[in-house]
């Protein structure tokens, strides 16, 4: 049933643990990066302090626009994947593996750096705003497990991702903050790249 409106009351975060409210963050971050414009811009220079009741009123009806102009998820919608593909790969490994279960805001948090990385080489997104951006992931989430970064391991999963077409892995991505671009084709190199992009960030975070 389609719902007729969300309600809003920022009250309910104080009940929400810091891993909760950090889930919340990456998904505000995924939808601020599609957005551009003015929400990119608030988000992006709220940082770790964007969890307020105007900015996601303003999540949810930029969600909310997308999701009413494709309500059966059937092409447009899929931006709002972005960090998701990666993303969901990673957390579907962590829970086979039981003893490192990943939150999916943390996963969403990793596929989001891994796929800023692949719009940088695929589509030119600015590499000096990837890196701002990515630099906030890195301020706000831990590392991911390593044995969840094996594309052995997450392939499975990514052969399991909605957008894929006759056995392509199928990725959206982003030209730019607000410019999301649909059926990005990547192969198997490409993928490892963004991987091990990922580890060398969180690298540099421990030197």
């Amino acid at each position: 049933m389609e719902s007729i409106v969300p309600y809003l009351s920022d009250c309910f975060l104080a009940t929400l643990s810091e891993d909760e409210i950090r889930s919340g963050i990456s998904e505000i971050f995924k939808t601020a990066l599609i957005a551009g414009g003015s929400l990119w811009k608030d988000v992006s220079l709220k940082g770790g302090m964007c969890v307020d009741e105007g900015v996601i009123l303003d999540i949810i009806k930029n969600k909310a626009k997308i999701v009413n102009r494709d309500y059966f998820d059937a092409g447009e919608r899929h931006i709002l994947n972005l960090g998701h593909t990666i993303g969901h790969a990673i957390e579907s490994c962590s829970f086979n593996r039981r003893s490192a279960c990943i939150s999916h805001g943390d996963a969403v948090a990793a596929g989001l750096i891994c796929e800023l990385y692949l719009s940088v080489e695929l589509l030119g997104f600015p590499k000096k705003e990837a890196e701002e951006s990515i630099a906030f992931i890195r301020h706000l989430f831990s590392p991911v497990a390593d044995s969840c970064f094996h594309y052995a391991s997450l392939l499975p999963f990514l052969l399991q991702d909605k957008k894929n077409k006759k056995g392509e892995l199928i990725f959206s991505l982003l030209k730019s903050p607000g410019e999301p671009v649909l059926n990005v084709k990547c192969d198997e190199k490409q993928i490892k790249e963004s991987l091990k992009y990922y580890q060398k960030v969180y690298k540099k975070k421990a030197e």
